[in-house]
């Protein structure tokens, strides 16, 4: 049963990676459809493989990515956070593209309940059952015929156009509006970075200046080590960006400053190990006076963060250390 519960939970984290990749339109759904409409029309006429290849494709992945064994090993080599990327897999725009032709043309020329080879066969014996017929009888078929043959065309072109604009509002109402506040921001600064962070390093650089202070060695929460170094990269870190993806490496102080509820003594006294004179912590998170009684002197804050400096804090080594 162990192990049953663990491969259910591998398939519930894939399938929410997969509903992560589509952000909750219908896309997911379109593609699905696509995949049956390409694979129930695999032997309408000789172009039948190029249906049975897209349809069979799609309809293959996604059962490889959402099958728990395959999302349980990828996820333990790659990561978790990461898995809809093997979304990208899917041949979306190739799939979307050739069932919107497909359908487009089954529509216009009549053959959504059956094929085109189907049609033309109809067509072929309605051309020699008429081709016996007389001379005269003949000629005024064929002008008759040729103006229906106008009709259908003209008739053939309206539903193919009607299909398309149909397929257009289709897509329209199950994407997303590009322009919407979800994908852009009004700049905070030029750097294009968060701006409490900028403020913290303002923070700390104005601190070093005015108290000489040469080696400005920071520790502090993802956020912040993700950041801090596209703006000064004067300015040292115990963790740098990649920490946040490395769970091997993790330690105490690292779940110290990015914990809701902080052990002060075990923070300190790493922050001190680890070289950190500088310690900045999230400002909800922080109970005041704590930081102060274990030699971490409160020096500056923003929105988000509250800036420590311990002067205590051996950071000689790290004096030759390339900015």
């Amino acid at each position: 049963m162990g192990i049953v519960k663990e491969l259910g939970k591998y398939f519930l984290l894939a399938y929410k990676k997969y509903q992560l990749y589509f952000a909750g339109g219908g896309f997911g759904f379109l593609l699905a459809l696509s995949s049956v409409w390409l694979l129930s029309r695999r032997k309408a006429d000789r172009n039948g493989w190029k249906r049975e290849l897209l349809g069979g494709t799609w309809a293959v992945l996604v059962v490889c990515a959402l099958f728990p064994v395959i999302a349980w090993q990828i996820m333990k080599w790659t990561e978790i956070g990461i898995y809809w990327r093997i979304f990208w897999t899917l041949p979306m725009v190739v799939i979307l593209a050739y069932t919107c032709v497909e359908l487009t043309d089954a529509v216009g020329d009549g053959s959504l309940g059956g094929s085109r080879a189907a049609g033309k066969a109809r067509a072929d014996e309605r051309g020699a059952a008429d081709g016996g017929a007389g001379t005269a009888e003949s000629i005024a078929m064929s002008e008759g015929a040729a103006a229906d043959g106008a009709k259908t065309s003209a008739g053939n072109r309206r539903r193919r156009v009607i299909t398309v604009l149909g397929l257009i509002a289709l897509f329209a109402l199950n994407g997303t509006w590009v322009f919407s506040s979800d994908n852009f921001a009004e700049r905070g600064n030029n750097y294009k970075l968060p701006q409490q962070v900028i403020e913290a390093a303002d923070i700390i650089n104005n601190y070093a200046a005015e108290n000489n202070i040469t080696v400005k060695r920071v520790v502090g929460p993802d956020r912040v080590a993700i950041n801090i170094r596209m703006y000064d990269a004067s300015i040292l870190q115990v963790y740098g960006r990649n920490m946040t993806r490395n769970y091997t490496k993790r330690d105490a102080l690292y779940y110290q400053v990015n914990a809701e509820d902080h052990d002060y003594e075990i923070l300190c006294r790493q922050a001190k190990k680890n070289g950190a004179n500088f310690v900045i912590l999230d400002r909800s998170t922080i109970i005041e006076g704590e930081m102060e009684l274990r030699g971490y002197q409160e020096i500056g804050w923003d929105l988000d963060y509250m800036v420590f400096y311990c002067a205590d804090v051996d950071v000689s080594k790290y004096e030759s250390v390339p900015k």
